[in-house]
């Protein structure tokens, strides 16, 4: 049996599950992103010369899809030394997507990354 909607009610268009274009915080999904495999920055070889340790702050933005979309550095300290390496790991990393209500969504957050010499 057919369910149409009377005619008097116009019909919107549906957007299909995957046009949610919020990116999400942490608070907002039911799970957060998981990077599949680690996530491991080259220790720049200036930094460990100069036995320099150092932790950043980013700004993460994983699709629908767990892939990076965007990755910049807010917090740096020491600032500069460590950025590329940091950025140029989590540009290649690929997560598992954060989920909401049963499907995956977009997500943005802020992630510590320190970067500590092996003693």
């Amino acid at each position: 049996s057919p369910s149409a909607a009377p005619s008097s009610a116009p019909t919107l268009p549906s957007l299909p599950l995957g046009i949610d274009t919020t990116w999400y915080l942490a608070r907002q999904v039911d799970t957060q992103p998981r990077a599949m495999g680690r996530i491991e920055p080259a220790y720049p070889e200036e930094a460990r010369k100069r036995n320099l340790e150092g932790t950043l702050k980013l700004m993460l933005k994983i699709d629908d899809l767990g892939r990076v979309q965007s990755a910049e550095v807010v917090e740096a300290n020491p600032s500069g030394v460590f950025d590329e390496a940091a950025l140029g790991a989590f540009r290649k990393a690929r997560f598992q997507p954060a989920m909401k209500d049963g499907r995956p969504v977009r997500y943005q957050a802020y992630i510590r990354v320190d970067f500590n010499l092996e003693d």
